[in-house]
């Protein structure tokens, strides 16, 4: 059964017990402890996990992808530590930005991914969130050799 979360009508009960939900798998997905009986059942048959390519490793790919939201149409008066209790532990930042608007800054994807899919509702009001787009990192300042060492490449090039 699914909940319109239009209707204003919603139980509170349901509302606090899915306000609970959000608040564990927050925290399985910040410490790490998520994982199915798939892992589980993996482990009990000697680590050979991900397909039989060994144990439990922890290295793969870089994720590059934002993990940030920009999050709009909060309440009135809403302050930037309403909105990280919202959210919880999983926040880094919060931060102002244009009106009526606040970049929320997470720990990881997972975290602000989980965010976005259960942590829609702040009171009775529905948020919009979408995903700020990353900055490019700034390019290195070029660096300038020290005077000893532009002597020595002068004299190594007359040579």
């Amino acid at each position: 059964q699914s909940t319109n979360l239009n209707d204003e009508n919603v139980a509170e009960p349901e509302l606090a017990e899915l306000e609970a939900e959000f608040k564990q798998l927050q925290e399985k997905v910040i410490t790490g402890t998520e994982s199915g009986a798939k892992a589980e059942a993996a482990k009990a048959e000697g680590g050979k996990g991900a397909g039989g390519k060994g144990g439990n490793r922890k290295w793969g790919s870089l994720d590059l992808r934002p993990k940030n939201l920009v999050v709009k149409n909060f309440p009135e008066g809403t302050t930037e530590e309403q909105l990280k209790a919202h959210f919880g532990s999983a926040v880094e930042t919060v931060e102002s930005g244009s009106e009526n608007a606040m970049v929320v800054g997470f720990k990881n994807r997972k975290a602000a991914e989980l965010a976005q899919r259960t942590g829609h509702r702040m009171g009775d009001t529905l948020l919009h969130m979408s995903w700020q787009p990353q900055q490019a990192a700034p390019a290195p300042a070029p660096t300038v050799p020290a005077e000893g060492a532009a002597a020595e490449a002068e004299a190594a090039a007359q040579d």
